[in-house]
């Protein structure tokens, strides 16, 4: 990171809906003037709606007014995962289950 940039980012991989831990934030940010706490509690609050998933997020800190923004980034992956398990459908089986769980079907002579 260069000491004269106006804004910066910091990138980290979070469990979304947990709140991170301040003192991994303090040596990265602390220097700023930034409260590490405040920033974990926003990360936190960005990553609610991705409960138990890995979630990228991005702090970009702008160095004149001390302010930062959280912003989430779900990977490609983590949304289909989302979807997907969102979406199931219990599946009913049909036939006659045989060895294995395989449906069995008579094949049709003629």
């Amino acid at each position: 990171l260069a000491s004269d940039a106006a804004t910066f980012d910091l990138h980290l991989r979070v469990y979304g809906g947990t709140t991170l831990s301040a003192g991994g934030l303090a040596p990265k940010i602390g220097p700023l003037g930034i409260s590490p706490r405040a920033v974990a509690e926003a990360a936190s609050l960005v990553t609610n709606d991705w409960q138990d998933y890995k979630i990228d997020i991005c702090v970009t800190i702008t160095r004149a007014t001390r302010a930062f923004v959280v912003v989430a980034h779900p990977s490609t992956s983590v949304m289909v995962l989302r979807a997907s398990s969102a979406v199931m459908v219990p599946q009913v089986a049909t036939g006659s289950l045989g060895k294995g769980g395989y449906e069995v079907r008579k094949r049709a002579h003629g």
